[in-house]
C-alpha cells in the first residue's frame, strides 16, 4: 500500500516550551473555515475520521 505523506517543518526564531495541542489549538483558531485542521464543527460536534484527505 502506498501512502501519500506531507512533511512540514516549521522555521521559528524562538524556543518553543509547549506541547504540540497548543500548536494545533492555533492553527485551527487561524483557520477556522478548514474543519479538517482541526476537526471541530459548531453544528456536529467533532469530526474525527482518520485518515482523511482532501481531494
Amino acid at each position: 500500500m502506498k501512502l501519500k505523506t506531507l512533511y512540514l517543518v516549521l522555521k521559528i526564531d524562538k524556543l518553543v516550551r509547549e506541547d504540540a495541542s497548543k500548536l494545533r489549538g492555533y492553527i485551527g483558531n487561524k483557520f477556522p473555515e478548514y474543519p479538517i485542521l482541526h476537526h471541530h464543527i459548531k453544528e456536529v460536534g467533532y469530526l474525527y475520521t482518520y485518515p482523511r484527505t482532501v481531494a
